[in-house]
């Protein structure tokens, strides 16, 4: 549980970082606040379900008795995808309308 903690704080600064990050030049390119923040919120919780993905796999498939090298990877990044996309759109339809 702790080990899932943590990896919970490291991503949640990395998604903070890079969401205020992206955000930040999208607010000063475009010059819409809300396009930025809309950016920003979901970078940070595509990082933080994308880090969830990558400890919760792997161990689910490790009790179905397969080696999670093989099947862990392309599973994380295709579900992370699609579920960046949906918090993208939620995200930008929420604010933006």
């Amino acid at each position: 549980m702790a080990g899932i903690r943590k990896e919970f704080y490291i991503s949640a600064l990395i998604g903070a970082v890079s969401g205020f990050v992206v955000g930040s030049v999208v607010f000063l390119w475009k010059g819409n606040l809300l396009q930025g923040v809309s950016i920003a919120v979901s970078i940070l919780l595509a990082i933080i379900t994308a880090c969830f993905l990558g400890v919760l796999v792997p161990t689910l498939i490790r009790t179905f008795r397969v080696d999670p090298k093989i099947a862990a990877g392309p599973i994380v990044l295709a579900t992370a995808d699609i579920v960046t996309l949906l918090f993208y759109f939620t995200v930008a339809n929420w604010l933006l309308g």
